[in-house]
């Protein structure tokens, strides 16, 4: 509860859609770690293998960078905006890399 304590100036909407978002990060997170495993991962940043950049350094730093900007939007229809955007983006990557790894 502590961790949410410093939400407590936030709406009820904001703060579960960025946890919202932050599970599909993670999700996507655990399914990079195996595709790269398999040297199968499709983001260029991290590399078919990992040689970009590892997923556990690559998905904190994004989840970290992505709570930074929500927190720096102005409330209202900009934050829930970037929210909604970022979670359709992860749910059509985490049905994708469903769909490739489980053929």
């Amino acid at each position: 509860m502590g961790l949410l304590s410093g939400c407590a100036h936030y709406p009820a909407r904001d703060v579960v859609l960025e946890g919202a978002v932050v599970a599909a990060l993670v999700v996507d997170g655990y399914q990079s770690a195996t595709a790269t495993a398999h040297c199968g991962e499709q983001n260029p940043v991290i590399g078919h293998c990992g040689e970009g950049m590892a997923p556990s350094v690559y998905f904190p730093t994004v989840i970290g960078a992505h709570v930074l900007l929500t927190v720096m939007q102005p409330r209202g229809w900009g934050r829930t905006l970037l929210q909604a955007f970022t979670l359709g983006v992860e749910s059509h990557v985490i049905l994708r890399n469903y769909a490739v790894q489980h053929p």
